[in-house]
């Protein structure tokens, strides 16, 4: 049995894929917050803005143990495109 790392181009079907590092904080953290908000009836509301998104991602990866340019993000569409159909009158 192989065990890949999940960033490994050559991962195949015939083993282990590792999730760790940088992928492994960010799916780790957002599962817990996930089962947090479903656990209690209270937090079902729960949303998050452009800033609380914003500063949750810089308190949890800006710090010293990933290097610069570890993640970018790439949008192919424009805000308006985005936006495009929500209802933004509650917000």
């Amino acid at each position: 049995m192989m065990v890949y790392d999940v960033r490994d181009p050559n991962t195949n079907n015939d083993g282990v894929v590792l999730i760790g590092g940088f992928v492994g904080e960010l799916i780790i953290t957002f599962t817990c917050l996930l089962d947090y908000i479903q656990a209690n009836p209270n937090h079902q509301n729960f949303t998050f803005t452009d800033e609380t998104m914003e500063q949750f991602l810089f308190d949890l990866l800006g710090n010293d143990d990933y290097p610069d340019g570890i993640c970018s993000l790439t949008i192919n569409k424009t805000v308006e495109e985005l936006l495009e159909g929500r209802d933004l009158s509650s917000q």
